[in-house]
């Protein structure tokens, strides 16, 4: 629907409530998960979070990235919402990025916001 759409302050306030609930929380902070084992997948299959995968190694030094999700949508581009915290006052952040062309410049854009305003 060419009528929907949500913009940074949206994707922040449902984060914020999705962090409210413990079950959506631990899905956001999981990097490693392993499915249940079935009859196809007798060791389960092994699933990693993007967020995460993307930002190892290039953490920025003033936050710890604590979760979050990645998305893209034709019309959105890549897209990214995360929470951290300030690794100097322990302050709580949430960083959105929308409109990205591609997923390095959403994750370098997550990073320099939190070099920038974290603390």
């Amino acid at each position: 629907d060419s009528d929907h759409y949500t913009c940074c302050y949206d994707m922040a306030i449902i984060l914020q409530a999705a962090l409210k609930n413990p079950v959506c929380k631990k899905v956001l902070s999981t990097y490693q998960y392993t499915t249940s084992v079935t009859p196809q997948h007798p060791e389960g299959i092994p699933l990693s979070a993007t967020l995460f995968e993307y930002m190892y190694g290039t953490e920025p030094e003033t936050a710890t990235i604590l979760g979050g999700k990645t998305g893209f949508v034709n019309e959105a581009g890549y897209c990214i919402a995360s929470y951290g915290t300030g690794t100097a006052t322990g302050s709580e952040y949430i960083v959105v990025t929308l409109g990205n062309s591609s997923r390095w410049p959403a994750f370098h854009g997550q990073i320099d916001l939190y070099k920038q305003f974290a603390n």
